[in-house]
């Protein structure tokens, strides 16, 4: 095996360790950021003093006055997500940097691994920021495709308190899925469980005393994918339960405040700071031990929000505020997506009525990203479009049979569970909302009353029963044409064109055109539950 330079660096560190008996080692951590800079909601435009990398700054720096060795590492997601992520990505590569890794650099994190978002732009963005910055990035498991040459720095070694302190990066691989456009046939992200491991055993014969897995992944549960030949998505706890020389892990994927004696993940959107202090001592066989871990999860909303990182992006804030704020079209009435998942709603027939414009496939696919939109006369803007489509997916056709559609429909009503009694549909709360999907260019119903596989009563096109073998075409969003979300019924399927804009960016340009966007112009109602 080729040690990376960064390593060898390590190891001159390591000679010059002491052999000090005991030792705290703090370690700091922030996860899925998506460009949670500022405590402010681009899609609101107002203050959202919950989150924002500027209030745990401030957080970061008292624990600093007590703890100056303190390590601070960032678990993954941290290039896409909001509206300001957005706004950097669309200005391209040219633009001279990312704000949010500029204000790493000023807080001197010592690491950020990738996530799996941070692919969504491809890999020639991706790496444009990283080498704008001074942060460290830093993940194991991804290698240069058909070689075993990693990718991207693997690890860190640091001294800390008189201890040899290994911060290994872990990303899931679930990005092969995902972002298969960006990254097939480039780089790799292999099995983060089998990767840990070996690169674990390596860390420990190189001197490593304390091991810290910097991992963007799932604590635990099933993946959201079925692809036999992709490596399990969430294995946090898997990798603390069989290899034991992990002291801790710092993880994020889940959008969970989590903590535990060994582990810790801090919530989404800078919304906490995670901290965790390992108290460690050396034997008189020059052996470190960690007697105990203590894990904290700082919330950030009582912080005060960090003059010198406000100061440092205030420029760029107006600019995107200014940019979000943008006419697109004008409105006569409020548009919400509080019902979406309930009705068929005009929010979501937006979406399909420009996929359908766009593509002229025989149906469309969408789903309900959020319940939290709502569009109120008479502007709508560009952020009222991020706030139906946050994400950077792209559009395909493909081709699906009549099964598949079934399948497909049956699938989604996952989201709610059997509705035993009349009212309100009972949701299934380990189901997530952006995996409920509706179809257009069809007529539908579900009973909820029903078991899942058994609840799609009614399935017409232009009045006639679709039958299974019946061949369709479909606009689809790129997450769910690979199978993302478990919609294993559509990967694979053949794809007929694909689009090289995102969703969002084909919603401004078709309704940039239009002087009045009413609602009679998009909706109609094709698909109702039953309960």
């Amino acid at each position: 095996m080729k040690y990376p330079l960064i390593l060898l660096l390590g190891l001159l560190a390591l000679a010059s360790c002491s052999s000090k008996k005991t030792g705290t080692i703090t370690v700091l951590t922030t996860t899925d950021l998506h460009g949670w800079v500022l405590s402010w909601d681009y899609a609101r435009d107002q203050a959202e003093p919950r989150n924002g990398l500027e209030r745990v700054a401030t957080l970061v720096d008292s624990i600093r006055r007590s703890s100056p060795n303190a390590l601070l590492i960032d678990a993954g997601d941290w290039l896409q997500g909001n509206s300001f992520a957005a706004y950097f990505a669309e200005q391209g590569p040219e633009s001279k940097d990312y704000p949010l890794l500029r204000v790493a650099d000023m807080l001197q994190y010592d690491a950020f691994v990738l996530g799996n978002h941070e692919f969504n732009y491809g890999l020639d963005y991706l790496n444009t920021r990283i080498r704008q910055s001074k942060t460290p990035v830093i993940g194991a498991n991804i290698y240069t495709h058909g070689t075993d040459s990693t990718a991207y720095t693997p690890y860190l070694m640091k001294t800390v308190d008189g201890f040899n302190v290994a911060i290994l990066g872990i990303t899931t691989p679930g990005t092969m899925v995902w972002d298969r456009q960006h990254v097939q046939g480039k780089i790799e992200v292999r099995d983060a469980l089998i990767d840990t491991r070996k690169w674990v055993a390596s860390l420990r014969e190189l001197g490593a005393e304390v091991i810290v897995v910097l991992a963007h992944t799932g604590y635990e549960g099933a993946s959201s994918y079925h692809d036999a030949e992709i490596g399990r998505e969430n294995v946090g706890k898997a990798i603390l339960d069989s290899i034991p020389d992990v002291d801790l892990l710092v993880f994020g994927h889940s959008h969970r405040v989590t903590q535990g004696p060994d582990h810790i993940q801090a919530g989404r959107w800078a919304s906490h700071l995670g901290e965790a202090k390992l108290f460690v001592r050396r034997t008189d066989d020059g052996d470190v031990v960690v007697d105990s871990i203590q894990t904290q999860a700082h919330a950030v909303v009582n912080a005060a929000p960090s003059v010198r990182v406000r100061e440092l992006v205030k420029e760029e804030h107006e600019l995107v505020r200014s940019h979000v704020n943008a006419h697109i079209t004008t409105i006569t009435e409020e548009w919400s997506s509080e019902d979406a998942r309930l009705v068929d709603t005009p929010i979501l027939d937006l979406i399909h009525h420009v996929q359908f414009k766009v593509t002229n496939a025989d149906l469309s696919a969408a789903s309900a990203f959020t319940t939290n939109a709502t569009f109120t006369p008479p502007s709508l803007t560009r952020r009222d479009l991020a706030a139906i489509y946050p994400y950077e997916n792209k559009l395909y056709v493909i081709e699906i049979n009549g099964k598949q559609l079934r399948d497909y429909l049956e699938y989604t009503s996952n989201y709610y569970l059997v509705n035993t009694e009349a009212g309100t549909p009972l949701v299934n709360r380990s189901w997530p909302g952006y995996n409920f999907d509706t179809v257009n260019g069809v007529e539908y119903e579900l009973d909820l009353r029903k078991e899942p596989g058994s609840r799609l009563v009614y399935l017409r096109r232009n009045g006639r029963a679709v039958r299974n073998t019946d061949t369709f075409t479909m606009a689809v969003n790129s997450y769910r044409a690979e199978g993302g979300g478990g919609f294993t019924m559509l990967a694979g399927s053949p794809v007929t064109w694909r689009s090289d804009v995102s969703v969002k960016q084909m919603l401004e340009t078709e309704l940039s055109g239009v002087d009045t966007l009413r609602v009679e112009d998009v909706h109609t109602v094709n698909w109702k539950l039953r309960f």
